[in-house]
């Protein structure tokens, strides 16, 4: 499903919505080719299985668990 064009507006509201924060449309138009490039990579994540893992440095063999 194709998404509809990331516009600074969007941004606006939905940063005043969910996270109370007021921004200018300057500021927002902004963040929108941050948001773009973070939404590309983690599209590129979702082809490998980067589920949330046990820290290896956390693992001695020498205690129970």
């Amino acid at each position: 499903m194709e998404r509809p064009p990331l516009t600074p507006a969007f941004v606006q509201q939905t940063l005043a919505l969910l996270a109370d924060i007021r921004i200018t449309e300057a500021e927002a138009a902004e963040l929108v080719p941050v948001i773009e490039a973070n939404r590309a990579s983690l599209a590129l994540l979702d082809r490998f299985d980067v589920r949330e893992v046990r820290s290896s440095l956390a693992f001695n063999p020498e205690v129970p668990s």
